[in-house]
């Protein structure tokens, strides 16, 4: 238990020593990498023993402190660097190389082809293309080259002893050189081609990723615009004060239907629901109907039109309608507005029969007022002319024949004027 809780420490030290990696967006190729230097900065410390206390102990044993202080020097600079917060990760992950290549060299150079220092520069390739990049790994097989390119012409000239130049020839040397190369160009080119691939593949996760978060969050919009446009609908739809229901444009059957129609139509919502719209245009055409509909479907715009609609009772009313195309649920339907219009047509019959009294007044006055009128004045002026001799009683007949229809005239305006009262009682809001 104490160790793991160790452990858990020195994992916190070393992640914080080698940064955060919160701050990659996308967990790509780079994310990775510093993920894998990570674990190669936890695990290098405390496994470097297996390698360097054997490795120290036979160097000691075989006099070679050269060997056992380099492995220690180099162990010990490798962990100053890496656990260092001021240091920045690049140059952490290029130095760790060239200790490494230095530390190899001097093993190759110290014990040949026998040694860990062969491992050590293959090791160093894979290093490369692994935790930093595959520039860096080419970088690294160039270095090879030149390192083994010297060791061929000392091996040629061998200007001082070395185990080298007791187990190997240039020949050798050549052949073991060549192999390094190849190995480590084919891994190289392998790893980076499933580096590269698995980058490939996560960079398109990511868009596919951000595209579905995109097209989530475009939806979750939409569905709260249309929540919003629905409620906004049933409100303005349900508390309108004119009868409106919505209606499938093929099978004319009610989907939908406002308080207002309710109370208008007699129906309750069960049986206004059941209807079809020629329910409440009885005796109506129905293939006129369709074609109304069609007008306006392809119109896409309101067609004002009165009829005559019955109530749950069978009781004829006129209307004013309008049609419009809507989507009700998700299909095309038909949005019916009426106004119930009797009493306006009542106002406007009484208008009519307002103009016919007036028009009976006209005629009283053109024809039936002037005849008595000008038969009194021709009187008069029979009268005058006498000379003030006793009237003839014959003449005095017509003026008093011609007063009376004159008089009957007059009540006669006067009973119409009455009629024209009792229609602005009829309307007292309206002006006539």
């Amino acid at each position: 238990m104490m160790f793991k809780k160790i452990w858990s420490q020195y994992n916190d030290f070393a992640e914080a020593a080698a940064g955060k990696t919160d701050q990659y967006e996308v967990k790509d190729i780079h994310y990775w990498q510093r993920r894998i230097y990570i674990a190669f900065t936890i695990y290098f410390i405390p496994f470097s023993f297996i390698a360097l206390i054997p490795g120290v102990w036979m160097s000691i044993k075989s006099k070679m402190f050269f060997i056992a202080g380099g492995d220690i020097a180099a162990v010990v600079i490798i962990a100053v660097v890496v656990f260092d917060h001021r240091v920045s990760l690049d140059f952490k992950k290029i130095f760790v190389v060239i200790i490494l290549y230095l530390v190899a060299i001097m093993l190759i150079s110290t014990l040949g082809l026998f040694g860990p220092g062969v491992i050590y520069l293959y090791a160093l390739t894979i290093f490369s293309v692994v935790m930093i990049s595959t520039k860096m790994a080419y970088w690294t097989i160039l270095l090879h080259f030149i390192t083994c390119l010297c060791f061929g012409l000392i091996i040629a000239c061998q200007p001082f002893n070395s185990p080298l130049f007791l187990h190997n020839t240039v020949g050798s040397w050549i052949a073991f050189s060549s192999n390094l190369i190849f190995l480590s160009i084919i891994s190289v080119v392998l790893i980076s081609k499933t580096i590269n691939g698995l980058e490939s593949t996560i960079l398109s996760e990511n868009q596919l990723a951000k595209s579905l978060q995109n097209e989530t969050r475009e939806k979750d919009i939409l569905n709260k615009q249309l929540a919003g446009s629905e409620t906004y609908f049933r409100s303005l739809f349900m508390l309108n004060p004119l009868p409106m229901w919505v209606f499938d444009r093929e099978t004319l059957k009610v989907l939908e239907v406002n308080e207002a129609a309710l109370k208008g139509y007699g129906y309750t919502r069960d049986e206004f629901l059941r209807l079809s719209v020629m329910d409440i245009r009885q005796n109506h055409d129905l293939a006129a109907v369709h074609k109304k509909i069609n007008n306006i479907i392809l119109n896409g715009n309101k067609v004002p039109a009165t009829a005559i609609h019955y109530d749950k009772n069978h009781m004829p009313f006129p209307v004013d309608v309008q049609h419009n195309m809507i989507y009700y649920k998700g299909q095309q339907a038909i949005l019916g507005i009426a106004k119930n219009i009797s009493e306006e047509v009542k106002y406007t019959n009484a208008i009519k029969a307002q103009n016919n009294k007036l028009r009976k007044i006209a005629i009283i006055q053109s024809h039936l007022v002037r005849a008595p009128l000008a038969r009194i004045m021709g009187l008069i002026g029979l009268l005058k002319i006498s000379g003030g001799k006793p009237a003839d009683p014959e003449t005095l007949d017509y003026l008093d024949q011609s007063a009376h229809e004159l008089d009957g005239v007059i009540r006669r305006i006067v009973s119409n004027t009455d009629d024209f009262k009792e229609i602005e009682n009829l309307f007292p809001g309206n002006e006539s």
